[in-house]
């Protein structure tokens, strides 16, 4: 089943400044994630894992739009990247937890 929704225009922004997002805060660490980097580099790399995911998804729907693709190619293409980004939110969820926990002992116990 094929999407007929244009893409909307911050889903095009993403599509342009998603591969900027990641090799930006890849490369140098930027205000943003300078403390997560520093505190869990390992979340840090998953959250840029899932923007990178995130933004194959918007690449596969936009090229699709546009007919370079076939519906079916989507779908199957977006089923097979869907599985491991469920399971790659699940983990960025329960280590967020976990960091979110041990900043708020921290702050507790001083």
């Amino acid at each position: 089943m094929t999407s007929t929704l244009a893409p909307s225009v911050f889903g095009l922004m993403f599509l342009v400044l998603g591969p900027v997002i990641i090799v930006a805060n890849a490369r140098k660490p930027g205000v943003v994630m300078d403390h997560l980097w520093r505190q869990n580099p390992w979340l840090a790399r998953l959250l840029l894992i899932f923007i990178g995911l995130t933004w194959l998804i918007m690449a596969v729907d936009t090229a699709t739009y546009w007919g370079i693709l076939s519906g079916s190619f989507r779908d199957r293409a977006t089923s097979a990247i869907l599985i491991p980004m469920q399971v790659l939110l699940m983990t960025i969820l329960v280590m967020g937890a976990v960091v979110l926990a041990r900043y708020f002992k921290s702050r507790w116990s001083a």
